[in-house]
Parts: structure tokens; sequence; C-alpha cells
């Protein structure tokens, strides 16, 4: 039987981490063996998710971190002794190790680092723009997970566009088969998930939600993981002196999301810019209905079933995020449209892309 390699060096962690899981989950009754690399530490937390008993699933436990020099031979070492075993590499992030092998995939989530909103310091965007730029030379094929990071890729990187496919994300199957019983909050609340750097626009949200605080009784609910224990988010929310009305969580496990999400009356997707945006997914698949920042990969990705804001614009987001709170008809209106074009990225559709494209390097 075909097998394909799996980088699994990300798992367990937000982003890149959740589209591992997500990828293994659709590949695993796809007719191929999976060999999934992950950090040793983590192997109970890959087990909780997915079946010890599976022989269709090998997993590799490493001692190395990812970005790491010693990662970067000894994960080579390992890869040239499956090599011969594997018909296909897939390296779901561009932390490529020293020896990549023959029929290699890279994915490409988004181009941020490029962008103005990329708040690390010069050198490292140096590195990271170096870890670009190889993953571009070795990589057979390039999986960009929508026509917008496929469009910058084709700015950036012209003479490699030959080597392009764009296949979208979709939502965990197992997020979406949780029993939800329950409440994770019991008050009203608005909800966003995702990192707090500088692209989500956190900070727009917070300001758009003190404008329109005293007209609702909802909280704003953030979910994701700090830097810093105190960063200019929570300087701001000192600031407005709204610090009562904002719930942070930032270690939830699915379960828990699962709540959040179905509870929720309505989420907001505020970023400057994004590759893909997986959580307004999330949210639709739990029946909350979603208002987004109006950039390309939104249109590209929602068209005419979003409902948009201008990110630069607190108060423009805060009419929007009002509108719905206020007209419960309009905001069923809304949901109807989202869960019927959410339906458009199925895991199966993702599943039938991966196998044609792994099948083609194969051949």
């Amino acid at each position: 039987m075909k097998s394909i390699y799996i980088d699994g060096s990300f798992y367990g962690e937000s982003g890149i981490g959740r589209y591992i899981s997500s990828t293994i989950d659709i590949l695993k009754n796809s007719g191929f063996y999976l060999y999934v690399s992950i950090p040793k530490w983590k192997e109970h937390l890959f087990y909780n998710e997915f079946d010890r008993s599976d022989s269709k699933i090998k997993v590799h436990l490493v001692d190395f971190e990812k970005f790491s020099p010693k990662g970067f031979i000894k994960h080579s070492l390992l890869l040239k002794r499956l090599e011969k075993t594997i018909n296909v590499f897939l390296f779901p992030q561009i932390n490529l190790p020293l020896y990549v092998p023959k029929k290699s995939i890279v994915v490409f989530h988004d181009f941020i680092p490029f962008t103005e909103y990329w708040s690390r310091g010069r050198l490292q965007k140096l590195i990271i723009t170096y870890y670009y730029k190889r993953a571009v030379e070795k990589a057979n094929k390039i999986v960009c997970i929508s026509k917008s990071v496929a469009e910058k890729f084709r700015e950036l990187y012209p003479s490699y566009s030959d080597k392009i496919c764009v296949i979208y994300e979709s939502v965990n199957s197992k997020l979406k088969r949780l029993a939800i019983n329950g409440c994770y909050l019991t008050s009203k609340y608005i909800l966003f998930v995702g990192n707090r750097k500088k692209h989500k626009n956190i900070q727009g949200l917070i300001r758009a939600f003190s404008y329109i605080k005293d007209s609702i009784p909802h909280n704003l609910c953030i979910v994701g993981k700090r830097d810093v224990a105190y960063d200019e988010i929570d300087e701001l929310i000192n600031n407005l002196n709204i610090g009562d009305r904002i719930l942070h969580f930032e270690n939830v496990d699915d379960y828990q999301l699962a709540m959040l999400y179905r509870n929720a009356d309505l989420f907001v997707m505020p970023s400057f810019v994004e590759g893909f945006g997986l959580p307004p997914f999330e949210a639709v698949a739990f029946n909350c209905p979603v208002v987004l920042s109006d950039i390309p990969v939104f249109r590209e990705l929602w068209d005419d079933a979003g409902v948009y804001f201008d990110p630069h614009d607190p108060k423009d987001m805060a009419e929007k995020i009002l509108q719905l709170l206020r007209d419960e008809e309009l905001r069923r209106e809304v949901l109807n449209r989202q869960v019927k074009r959410a339906a458009i990225f199925s895991n199966e559709e993702v599943a039938k892309n991966y196998i044609k494209l792994i099948e083609e390097l194969i051949d």
C-alpha cells in the first residue's frame, strides 16, 4: 500500500497544529498508510485524538523541538531512513530539515512576515524569509490554503508558480462530532478565537465592543494563548475601563471550545490579513453566525454569505455587530447562508484534492 509521511512538529498547537490534526483525520481513511512524526512529550495528546490500534497510522516519536538546530539534523536522519518506505512527504509548514526527500509537498498558510503586521524583530524576519525561500526551492509541490495565498506566492516567487496547488482547509470532524451538553459560560457573549498577534486586530475588536457595551448585555470572550503575561491588549482594556466585560481563556480543550462556539450569539473575525481563517468555519459548524473583516480572503471564502466591516474602522465593526445582535431574524437568515456556504469546504473535498495531488506525485 502507498504511504505518506506527515511532519507533526507543530502537533498539539493552535493554527498549524490544528491543521495537522485535521489532515491526519481526513487522510487516515484514504487508502494510504500514514507515517507521522510528533514530539515524544505529545504522545498522550496524539493517542487521545487517534486510535493507538489503528494499523494505518505509524507514529515516530522524536526528541527535538521545531526550529531547533538539533531537529534540523535529526529530522533529516529520520527522513533518510524512511525514504525507501515512503512515497510522498508532506510538510504542513516551512520549517524544513537539512535533508528534504524527493516528492515532497510543503503547505503555505500565509505571508504575514511580508506584511506591515509582522511584529517580531528584523533578525527573525530575515530567518523566516530564508525558510520561505528554501521551502519554495525544495518542494515538488506547494499547497496554498486559499487563492489569496496563491496570488501572493505568485507575486513573491513568480518563477515557481507551476508548483502551486490550492487546497482549502476544513473543520476537523472530531470537533464537529463532539456532543455538547450544558454551557461553559452562563452569560451572553460575543466570541473571538485566535492568537494575540498584531494582524488579528484584537485591539480593534475591543474598541468596537467599547462603543456598544452599554447597549447590549453581552460580554466579549477572547480565546487564545498569550505571548506575555501583560500586553498592549490588556493595557487597552484597562484604559477603556472595560475589564469586567472581557473574558479571557488561554488553554481550552476541544470540548470546551465546542461549548464556547455552540453558546455564543455571534463570532467576530476582525483580522487585517489571513491566509484562510478557520475559526469562522468552526463557529458556523456549531450554528454560530459570523461577522468578518472586509479583506480579500474572506470575500473569496464567504462570498455573499459574509457580513463584512472595515477592519480599520472600529465604529463600522461595532455597527455590524450591533445590527446582528439586535435582529434575531436577520441573524438566522445570515446563519442559513453561511451554513450553506461552509458546506463547500468539506472534509471530503479536501481529502479528494490531497489524494489527487499525492497520486500525481507518485505517478
